[in-house]
């Protein structure tokens, strides 16, 4: 976790965490990893570590989702989003280092990204398990 105050005095963070992992249940489960900008439950932890800000950023936030060899590749271009970000809309940010989906049509309001191997690599995992539903029974 990372976090800094902006232009205009607010406080901003990033955290860098497991999205989805293999576990005892779900050995084969992908390890997909997210980025998350200005979103997360740790706000209240970054909120009482000091004063010298005017709040939360709560006016902008960004969450990618990745796989962990992309992670690397991404880090300056998420920099130059939250720059572009602190500076407002006029700002233009690069090409992503690989092709991702986001759900709006402009790169400075989208929230919620996928790149198109972590969506594969998941949407693989998911497929087989398309069919199942576990039988429920009462006692």
């Amino acid at each position: 976790m990372a976090s800094w105050v902006d232009q205009k005095q607010r406080l901003n963070y990033l955290r860098i965490y497991a999205y989805t992992a293999p576990d005892e249940l779900v050995p084969e489960r992908p390890l997909i990893l997210r980025i998350s900008v200005n979103k997360g439950a740790d706000i209240l932890t970054i909120a009482k570590r000091g004063r010298d800000y005017q709040g939360l950023n709560r006016s902008w936030y960004f969450e990618l989702s990745l796989l962990p060899e992309e992670i690397l590749d991404f880090l300056p271009w998420v920099v130059s989003l939250v720059i572009a970000s602190d500076k407002g809309s006029a700002v233009v940010v690069s090409d992503p280092p690989h092709p991702f989906d986001f759900r709006t049509a402009n790169a400075l309001s989208f929230h919620h990204a996928w790149t198109h191997q972590a969506s594969s690599r998941l949407a693989q995992q998911l497929i087989p398990m398309k069919g199942y539903a576990p039988h429920l029974t009462t006692l």
